[in-house]
């Protein structure tokens, strides 16, 4: 996938993308590491604006390391470009003690075979991670999510939608440690199962003994388009402490018949009936998106998955 003349007029967006680093402004802390990209912020001045970043493929494993030093504010959109060569990816991301990271990851395009994204993200006493993330990817995906809370009253917010078509399958693992007292999760994951597509997510969340006052919650939602099509989640918590407040909820089905038939009645065809009735799924990722260019293209996407063509 080429990428969108969108990313190219604006003024804060750097490129990854065949072991070199495009950008347009004054980003101190950029290198070239042996396996991809690491990003160290310890300036706030030349941070302080939101950024844009653009992955395009290649055919080696390419990682990108996220270090934000103590005290640092930032805020990142990522945007993975893929196509039938990538190879799988990685994204790694530190927080030092109050460290603040708004993060919004956006994977889009084709892939051939089985494409695979592992991310971790550790952080420190009283830091803040507030994650969403897009995956609108034609072709098989497994993403693996590392999470530790590894430091008092540190903060994790992650909201995933997923949007699978034709016979895919999609499958999503989440792991989220509170290694300390007072650590804070809020898992959400919102899945869209079209065509005969099969989507699997395993959440699993873990409050070890000692991390008193902990809170873990976890929201599983998922629509079912077509009759073939299937979603499955297993959402756990192993909790091995008293003073937590921890919980989970999981609701998966097909759109409601009388909504649709209301909308179709009206004149509206199917996909746009069934786009419509997913709005409230789509509307937390749409609002992170400030790229009018880009949301337009995501929506495109969106709209051909739900069809059951390719990307």
């Amino acid at each position: 996938m080429k990428i969108p003349q969108c990313f190219v007029d604006k003024n804060a967006t750097i490129v990854f993308g065949k072991k070199s680093v495009e950008y347009q402004g004054n980003y101190p802390g950029i290198r070239i590491t042996n396996d991809g990209w690491s990003i160290q912020v310890a300036n706030q001045k030349q941070w302080k604006n939101p950024i844009t970043m653009v992955m395009k493929g290649q055919k080696t494993p390419a990682n990108l390391y996220i270090h934000l030093k103590t005290g640092i504010s930032a805020s990142f959109s990522i945007y993975y470009l893929v196509n039938p060569d990538w190879a799988n990816v990685g994204l790694f991301v530190k927080l030092d003690a109050g460290a603040k990271l708004t993060l919004n990851n956006v994977f889009i395009g084709k892939y051939n075979s089985n494409f695979m994204v592992n991310r971790v993200i550790t952080q420190a006493d009283t830091s803040e991670v507030d994650l969403s993330s897009g995956i609108v990817v034609s072709g098989n995906t497994k993403i693996v999510d590392h999470y530790e809370l590894n430091g008092e009253k540190s903060r994790l917010s992650a909201v995933l939608l997923a949007i699978s078509g034709q016979k895919e399958i999609f499958s999503s693992i989440q792991e989220v440690f509170h290694n300390r007292p007072v650590s804070q999760s809020n898992v959400t994951n919102l899945l869209v199962s079209a065509g005969k597509s099969q989507m699997h997510v395993d959440v699993t969340e873990t409050i070890g003994k000692g991390n008193f006052q902990s809170i873990c919650h976890q929201n599983n939602r998922g629509i079912i388009l077509e009759e073939k099509g299937s979603i499955t989640v297993e959402p756990k918590l192993i909790i091995d402490e008293y003073d937590v407040d921890a919980g989970h909820g999981c609701a998966i089905g097909q759109i409601n018949a009388n909504e649709l038939y209301y909308l179709l009645s009206r004149g509206i065809d199917e996909t746009t009936a069934k786009r419509l009735i997913i709005s409230g799924y789509l509307t937390p990722l749409y609002k992170r998106i400030d790229n009018p260019g880009f949301l337009k293209i995501l929506s495109r996407t969106i709209e051909l998955q739900m069809k059951g063509n390719d990307c």
